[in-house]
C-alpha cells in the first residue's frame, strides 16, 4: 500500500486520470503517511457502502499555514472524490460531480457556517446558502470506526459476493472463502480513470464430497455491486448487482481458458440463462491495469482549492 513520491521530502501520493487533468497547483505541500493508509468501507442510509481510501496526511501553505488529520479519497462519477477533516474537526471536501464540474467546500466545525463552491467551466457559482445539500459522508464514523480491517470491501456478503459465479463451474456448488485478513490490498486504475481494489484470495468447494476444489486468484472489487475473480489459470469468474434492492438481479459471468463464457441471469425466480449474450456483461480485463501512476508536480484532485477557502480572504 505504500505508494507515493517524495516532493520537497516530504511523502506524497496522488491519483492519475481525470483528478490530475482537473487539479488545480495550489500553493500547498502534502505529506501523506501512506504506511498508515488504510482501505476501508464507507457506510450510507439507504445507499450501499463503498470503498474509501484512507490516510493521515498533512498540507502546509506557502504563507505557513498546516493542516493536519485524515483524508479521505473515493471515486466519483467526474473523477475522485476528496475529503480532508483535520484533528481540530474542520471539513474539506471536493467532488467531482462530472467532468468540469467540482464542487469545493469547507466547515470550519459543523456550526452551521460552511462555504460551497461549484466550479464549473463557466466560471465559479456560490452555493453557501445551500452548502448542506453538499455536506460529505461522515467518514470518521463510517468507515474505520465501524469496520474490522481493510478487508472489509472484500467480504464475501451482499452484493460484494463472488460465489454465485464461482458455482456456474459446478451448477450449484457450495463455494467458500476470499482473502485472507492479512492479505495486502492493491489499488488499480481502469482506462477509465477509475478504481479497481485487488487482493489475493482463495476460494473452495465445499459440497460434501471426497474430492475437494480449491481455486487460488485475485479478486477484485469496483464496487459493492460488480466483484471479479481471476484465478491463476487464467479463468474469469464476475457477480455484478444490475438491479439492487429488495429484488435483487446479479448477473454471473464465468469465462475459462477458451471458452465459451457462460452467463446467467440470478433472480428470486431462478437462474435464467443468458450464454449466447455473455459478451455483453464481459468484465473489465484486470490483466492490464497498473498501481496509479505517480506525478512529479503532485495535484491532488482539486481538493487545493477546497483548502484554500478555510485560508483569510
Amino acid at each position: 500500500m505504500a505508494w507515493g513520491i517524495v516532493v520537497g521530502g516530504a511523502v506524497a501520493a496522488a491519483y492519475a486520470g481525470s483528478a490530475a487533468a482537473t487539479a488545480d497547483p495550489a500553493p500547498w505541500t502534502p505529506d501523506y503517511d501512506v504506511d498508515g493508509a488504510q482501505l476501508n468501507a464507507a457506510m450510507s442510509f439507504p445507499g450501499p457502502w463503498s470503498p474509501v481510501w484512507e490516510l493521515p496526511a498533512s498540507f502546509t501553505s506557502s504563507t505557513g499555514t498546516t493542516l493536519t488529520g485524515t483524508d479521505y479519497l473515493t471515486t466519483a462519477p467526474g473523477g475522485f472524490n476528496d475529503d480532508f477533516v483535520t484533528n481540530t474537526g474542520a471539513t474539506y471536501d471536493q467532488d467531482q460531480l462530472l467532468p468540469g464540474f467540482t464542487n469545493l467546500y469547507y466547515d470550519p466545525s459543523a456550526d452551521g457556517t460552511a462555504v460551497d463552491v461549484m466550479k464549473t467551466p463557466f466560471g465559479n457559482i456560490d452555493l453557501s446558502a445551500m452548502a448542506s445539500t453538499f455536506a460529505p459522508v461522515d467518514f470518521e464514523t463510517t468507515s474505520s470506526a465501524t469496520t474490522v480491517g481493510q478487508n472489509v470491501v472484500f467480504t464475501d456478503s451482499g452484493g460484494d459476493r463472488i460465489t454465485g459465479a464461482l458455482g456456474l463451474t459446478e451448477k450449484g456448488s457450495d463455494w467458500v472463502g476470499g482473502p485472507a485478513t492479512d492479505a495486502n490490498v492493491t489499488p488499480l486504475v481502469t482506462p477509465e480513470s477509475g478504481l479497481v481494489w485487488s487482493v489475493p484470495a482463495t476460494f473452495t468447494d465445499e459440497t460434501g464430497t471426497d474430492a475437494v476444489t480449491s481455486l487460488t486468484g485475485t479478486e477484485y472489487v469496483t464496487s459493492p455491486t460488480d466483484v471479479e475473480f481471476v484465478d491463476k489459470a487464467g479463468d474469469v469468474f464476475s457477480q455484478q448487482t444490475l438491479v439492487p434492492g429488495l429484488v435483487v438481479v446479479d448477473n454471473l459471468y464465468y469465462d475459462p481458458v477458451g471458452g465459451p463464457a457462460q452467463d446467467y441471469l440470478q433472480t428470486i425466480f431462478g437462474n435464467v440463462d443468458i450464454s449466447p449474450i455473455a459478451s455483453w456483461f464481459a468484465p473489465t480485463d484486470v490483466s492490464d491495469l497498473t498501481s496509479p501512476s505517480l506525478l512529479p508536480d503532485l495535484s491532488d484532485a482539486g481538493l487545493y482549492s477546497a483548502l484554500d477557502l478555510g485560508l483569510p480572504s
